[in-house]
Formats: C-alpha cells, sequence, structure tokens
C-alpha cells in the first residue's frame, strides 16, 4: 500500500561514531548518550531524557558502560530507569509509575572516510520491565540499523534504515506505549552547525512494521476502563494490550531540534516530533554525559 512520505530540513543533531552526540531524530536509541571519545578504553555514560504531550510526561535516566576496542569497535550495556506522569483528563491508568526498564547491550561499528560515513549499531534487550505498565515488551528484543553521513561545509546530510522487533526501540521520543512485532525503519534529514557549539537539523521518518504486532498501553491501566475513542489509530486508548495487524504500529512523520555542546563530554538537547500518523505531537529534551571523559578532563 502507497503511504505518502514526509520531507522536511533537518533540526536533530548527528551521532558522530558510536559513543555519542544525542540525535533529536525519530531513528536514535537512546541509549547512545554521552560525549564523544575517539581512542580505545572505558566508557561511562549517563543520560536523563524525557518526553512531554497531551498524555503526560514520560522520563528515562539510563546509566551504561563498556568499552571501546579502537576507534571502529566498540560494546556498551545499560539500564533505563522509567518515570511517567500521566494526565488524570486522558489517561485512565495510574498518576504516577516508576521502574526498571528493559536491560540492553549494544555492538557498534564505525567506519569514517573523505566519500561517507558509516556507522552500524546493534542492540539487544532483555525483558526485565514490566509490560503490564509499560516499561518493558515482556519479550527480548533487537535493533539493527546501518547510518551513513557526509559534512559540506555546516551541513551534513545524513540517511539511515534498520531492522528491529520493536517499534519503541526505533524512536528517541517515547511514546505513551512499547510494541513487539517486526518492522523496518528509515530516515532521512541533515544537521546544520549554526554557531560554535550550537546546531540544529531535521528529519523525516517511516516505520513500516508487518506480521503480528502488539502494542502494551502506558495510558489505560491492566484491566481498566479506555482512555479514548482510539481515533488516528490509538489503540493505546483502548486497552492495556492489544493485539494486530501492522498497522497498529505503523508510523511516519518529522522531527525537529537543537543541541548545544557543553563540551566534549556534555551536550543538553531540545526536540520535535510530529507523528502524522497517530496526529500526534511530542516535545523531549535531555542531558547527556561521558562520565570518564569529564573526570579525565578535570584531571
Amino acid at each position: 500500500m502507497r503511504r505518502n512520505r514526509v520531507c522536511a530540513l533537518a533540526v536533530s543533531v548527528l551521532l558522530t561514531g558510536f559513543w555519542f552526540v544525542p540525535q533529536l531524530s525519530a531513528q536514535t536509541a537512546a541509549t547512545e548518550s554521552a560525549g564523544k571519545d575517539s581512542g580505545a578504553g572505558w566508557v561511562w555514560l549517563e543520560q536523563f531524557a524525557g518526553s512531554a504531550n497531551t498524555y503526560g510526561l514520560v522520563t528515562a535516566t539510563t546509566s551504561s558502560a563498556g568499552y571501546n576496542f579502537n576507534s571502529h569497535l566498540g560494546v556498551i550495556g545499560g539500564i533505563p530507569l522509567y518515570l511517567i506522569h500521566n494526565s488524570s483528563s486522558t489517561t485512565t491508568a495510574p498518576s504516577s509509575v516508576h521502574g526498571v526498564g528493559d536491560v540492553f547491550a549494544s555492538l557498534r561499528f564505525a567506519w569514517a572516510n573523505p566519500v561517507v560515513n558509516y556507522r552500524m549499531t546493534l542492540t539487544g534487550a532483555a525483558p526485565s520491565g514490566d509490560s503490564t505498565q509499560g516499561l518493558g515488551t515482556g519479550h527480548a528484543t533487537y535493533d539493527w540499523t546501518h547510518h551513513v553521513d557526509r559534512g559540506f561545509g555546516r551541513w551534513t546530510p545524513f540517511a539511515e534504515g534498520g531492522l528491529t522487533n520493536s517499534t519503541s526501540q526505533a524512536l528517541l521520543v517515547q511514546r505513551q506505549f512499547v510494541s513487539f512485532g517486526p518492522a523496518a525503519h528509515f530516515e532521512a534529514g541533515s544537521a546544520f552547525r549554526l554557531i560554535g557549539p550550537l546546531s540544529v537539523s531535521a528529519s523525516a521518518y517511516d516505520i513500516q512494521p508487518w506480521g503480528s504486532q502488539t502494542v502494551l498501553s502506558r495510558v489505560v491501566g491492566q484491566g481498566g476502563p479506555p482512555a479514548g475513542t482510539g481515533k488516528n489509530g490509538r489503540v493505546f486508548e483502548l486497552s492495556q494490550t492489544t493485539a494486530g495487524g501492522a498497522d497498529l504500529t505503523h508510523d511516519y512523520g518529522v522531527n525537529a531540534g537543537v543541541a548545544v555542546s557543553l563540551s566534549p563530554a556534555a551536550q543538553v538537547w531540545a526536540g520535535f516530533n510530529h507523528s502524522s500518523h497517530f496526529a500526534l505531537n511530542t516535545f523531549s529534551f535531555g542531558v547527556g554525559v561521558n562520565v570518564l571523559s569529564l573526570i579525565h578532563r578535570s584531571e
């Protein structure tokens, strides 16, 4: 089935290498959060990020650690801690939910050259989060993403695509649901360095699921009444668990954002996501710190 594709100029910050410069685009995993570190050695990353819309606020504090074997290959693992504040006017779930999410581990490969920069990230997650509260899918999940970009002065166009079995992993913004089922995800856009440490970018994204999909709501409590009518494909308003076909999790839209590098080891960012499929606007924000790099620089 043919669908309209959304095109836009970019406002989100590109990941460089597999270490981290936070990206405000839909396809970047929130686990990639720290300062850039170009050498081999241990990595300790801390990130606090949140997403807000009419349903409420979802925040996650993610602690991760790993090892860079060299400038091309590295591994990292970590765990997110969620705090969800639901709006009483649009949800029937508890007003506040907190707990551990799915523990993850990632293998990263990066290759930079004058023609094009390439990066691959393979991430797996274990079902440690409570699926009845939307803290996890209740299944082991994966995401395999390939990213290419090239700089032209201040402009850096980029494109990426990947395979996953949880569309929740394919989005940096936190939705009011998590999902389980096979999908392909794509994104294209461009970053632009304005001045000094300030960068902006924007991108268009598309998530194409297939086969059976399961949606686990964060706005409807287990066994509770619906929180809405399910308009615009928002099945997460109808029940805590919904199983069905690919249309449950298909999504496409645009992202915009701005980021400021406080130092080579820390960055703050803010962004905007418009989901055309769900007719939903979400604002995001965050701060990421490479703790070991910060310690070394202070010494």
